[in-house]
């Protein structure tokens, strides 16, 4: 059969064994299922699979399915091909599904999905498996990498619903900045080496809300907890730091990125001006200091030691997203 050009990839959800019987009904053509729900993630437990769903699977394998006259399925591929390192205990996949089902790219809500397989590299003391998430609210695509008990964003978030002038700058209203780019156009300020290189410097308001869904921003209990799972905070900076000319270089300090978190000199917006490119990194943590201000972490390109300190909430800084 031919496939319809109206059908697209999507990842689909399948935690019970209600849900099996629904996929499996699917793919058989099954009238039973034309009131279903829609399927938003494929996620397969590994324990062993009984026999009707190892049938069910082989039928999928090796022959072109159909649903009645509402809706067709030219092709139902299932691929295993990647592990969450966050949990090992699951497998992801894709199958076929119609574009009339319900989006996760709404502009009101958030979507990410583990995908793709890991890369893997070492370095002197470690070796360090890199998987990859994609945020289909914007399509964008980040390495993820597991440090101790954590698992973290490796790039700095660049999600850009909106972005604000150097003029435009708020304590309760999120706000959204690009490095040296002072204007209000996305597709502008997103065509930015500094967009690609560092990503969005989002306020506090922004930050709070900015990672995809099953991510978020992680408070100060959870950086010291990667500071630990590293070896504390007086040596951390260094092993955190990217190896990377873009960090200015300074006589006795090596950055090595034992971890994989490859953290960059993204600088910061202060509520008037960008600075620091080069020779800073901060990244907001989610806990307020008093009214008007927030605690963040900052690594400095001439000290091994990672900074704790609290801004303004109308400073931008980048955004390291944690997963849930």
């Amino acid at each position: 059969m031919k496939a319809n050009p109206s059908f697209k990839v999507e990842s689909v959800k399948v935690e019970s064994e209600k849900q099996w019987d629904t996929v499996f009904a699917l793919a058989r053509g099954s009238r039973a299922c034309a009131n279903c729900p829609q399927l938003s993630t494929l996620k397969l437990s590994r324990s062993p699979l009984p026999r009707s769903t190892r049938a069910a699977l082989a039928i999928l394998r090796s022959r072109t399915l159909a649903l009645s006259t509402v809706l067709f399925f030219s092709l139902l591929l299932f691929s295993c091909s990647s592990l969450d390192s966050a949990n090992p205990d699951s497998l992801t996949g894709h199958v076929w599904a119609d574009q009339t089902s319900e989006s996760s790219s709404s502009s009101d809500a958030k979507s990410s999905a583990i995908t793709s397989s890991t890369v893997v590299s070492s370095s002197s003391t470690h070796t360090i498996s890199y998987g990859t998430l994609t945020d289909f609210r914007d399509g964008q695509s980040y390495k993820k990498v597991v440090i101790g008990s954590q698992t973290w964003m490796a790039q700095n978030l660049a999600y850009l619903p909106s972005v604000n002038a150097l003029a435009s700058y708020s304590y309760t209203e999120a706000a959204y900045y690009v490095y040296s780019y002072d204007g209000s156009v996305v597709a502008t300020a997103k065509a930015s080496s500094n967009d690609s290189t560092y990503g969005v410097l989002y306020n506090y308001q922004a930050a709070l809300t900015a990672c995809p869904t099953d991510w978020h921003l992680p408070d100060t209990t959870e950086w010291s907890i990667l500071e630990t799972a590293v070896g504390g905070s007086a040596t951390a900076a260094g092993k955190l730091r990217a190896v990377s000319s873009l960090w200015t270089t300074n006589s006795g300090i090596t950055n090595t990125d034992d971890y994989g978190f490859s953290a960059l000199p993204g600088g910061n917006f202060n509520g008037s001006s960008f600075s620091d490119v080069g020779n800073y990194g901060y990244w907001w943590t989610s806990v307020p200091s008093g009214t008007n201000n927030a605690f963040y972490r900052g690594i400095i390109y001439n000290n091994a030691s990672m900074y704790h300190s609290y801004y303004n909430l109308y400073d931008a800084f980048s955004v390291r997203c944690l997963k849930d």
